[in-house]
């Protein structure tokens, strides 16, 4: 069964009514974050060896057996077991239909994977069957967004102004592991002397160097044509774990915000005009930024490069390429000397 965003929540928070939950999407944080609560409500300690087993996705693949023995075996210490498999795709599909298959398995199996497509033999397997959940874990709407931040602020005693919610809000969000490490790497530096109030100034001093940051900074290199800045913020935030598709993704934003602007541009509107009507309205940096790109980037070339986005981001999701490799080439190549026309 596919369950909505706004159930997942509440069912997290009762007794568990699916032997097998797949927490899916491009919020990789929020599906595992949402598959260690699982974990924990069900076993306790998610580091128990008597309760949890967590199993090598290429080891259930190759001996699809072994998860229905796990989910079949009861725990020696009493109470339900959870069998945990992270990095889940396609290729476990046979081994979870065969589990689905079974009325009530003594333990409870966790799925976490990446972005799913609609056509997923995995999804459609947990979808279709009364025994699973298949949990959507998505980047929550703006709005949305800045309720979570403000209510991890109070959790810690904090509240931000205006501005620094704003920025919060633009620059985080992508990854809900991220912004939770984030919003409590803020916490600790601004602590409760200043009576809890925080400040443009503090969010930029504390989430300078984030991975949300460095990804606003490889968009400015890849619109500016800056090649070896664009290659080393590739391998940093790479390294770092960010995922490609999110990498695509925060370009691809970019240049859906500039096409509008280019034809506008293009039909004889002032820059300064085009740029002050945006909407949504841009921050300064951003504003500098487009100002800037606009003149390197024709409606032809923005076309091309959001065409090309998307073929990069199906490759990295449904052919088996690798990701980093397929994200690193594009990237270089759309930020790079632009071919002269004959």
């Amino acid at each position: 069964m596919k369950l909505k965003p706004a159930e997942i929540d509440r069912l997290l928070d009762g007794e568990p009514a699916y032997s097998v939950w797949l927490f899916y999407g491009p919020d990789e944080g929020l599906a595992a974050d949402r598959a260690r609560r699982l974990t924990t409500r069900i076993a306790g300690d998610p580091g128990d060896p008597f309760r949890v087993t967590e199993l090598e996705p290429d080891r259930v693949a190759a001996e699809p057996g072994r998860l229905l023995e796990e989910a079949r075996a009861l725990a020696l210490t009493g109470g339900r077991r959870v069998v945990r498999i992270r990095h889940a795709g396609d290729r476990l599909a046979s081994a979870v239909s065969a589990l689905l298959e079974i009325a009530d398995p003594a333990a409870v199996t966790v799925l976490e994977a990446g972005e799913l497509p609609a056509g997923s033999s995995l999804r459609r397997a947990v979808e279709r069957s009364p025994q699973g959940a298949a949990c959507p874990c998505y980047r929550p709407e703006e709005r949305n967004l800045a309720r979570s931040i403000d209510a991890e602020l109070r959790r810690h005693g904090l509240r931000a102004s205006s501005e620094a919610r704003a920025w919060l809000t633009a620059h985080l969000g992508a990854d809900s592991g991220i912004t939770r490490a984030e919003l409590e790497k803020l916490a600790l530096y601004v602590g409760p002397e200043r009576g809890g109030e925080v400040g443009l100034e503090d969010v930029q001093a504390v989430i300078g160097d984030s991975s949300a940051i460095g990804m606003d900074r490889l968009v400015a290199a890849v619109l500016r044509g800056r090649v070896g800045e664009t290659a080393r913020l590739l391998d940093r935030l790479l390294a770092e774990g960010v995922h490609a598709v999110a990498l695509l993704r925060a370009v691809s934003r970019a240049l859906q915000q500039l096409l509008p602007l280019r034809r506008a541009l293009d039909r004889g509107e002032p820059a300064e005009s085009v740029l002050a009507a945006a909407r949504p309205p841009l921050h300064f940096r951003t504003r500098a930024l487009f100002a800037a790109a606009l003149p390197q980037w024709d409606a032809a070339r923005l076309i091309s490069g959001l065409r090309r986005l998307q073929e990069a981001e199906l490759l990295c999701k449904t052919t088996g390429s690798p990701a980093a490799l397929v994200c690193r080439q594009l990237l270089l190549e759309l930020g790079g000397p632009q071919p002269v026309a004959p």
